[in-house]
């Protein structure tokens, strides 16, 4: 995720931190924002998979699916930008 934050800086022209929450705190924090705890959980698990890199790596599956090649996480950040609140 501090490389998502890098991309966006870069992208977006202004300085964005990654900061990252205690699991129990997330789960509070969804919770009391109506979503049901499996859910909440399920983030929990999904972001302490991504912090242990079981994600990271690359395949041909958008390809396949889409027909059109994947595009890298900078070029969607540039393509969104004014989504983001970047430059105009």
């Amino acid at each position: 995720m501090h490389d998502v934050a890098s991309t966006f800086s870069k992208v977006l022209g202004k300085n964005v931190k990654y900061v990252s929450v205690p699991g129990e705190a997330a789960l509070a924090s969804m919770t009391s924002m109506g979503f049901p705890e499996w859910i909440a959980r399920g983030y929990g698990e999904l972001m302490e998979g991504f912090s242990e890199g079981f994600a990271n790596r690359t395949t041909d599956n958008v390809a396949k699916l889409t027909g059109h090649p994947a595009r890298s996480f900078e070029q969607f950040a540039r393509e969104f930008a004014q989504v983001f609140g970047g430059r105009k």
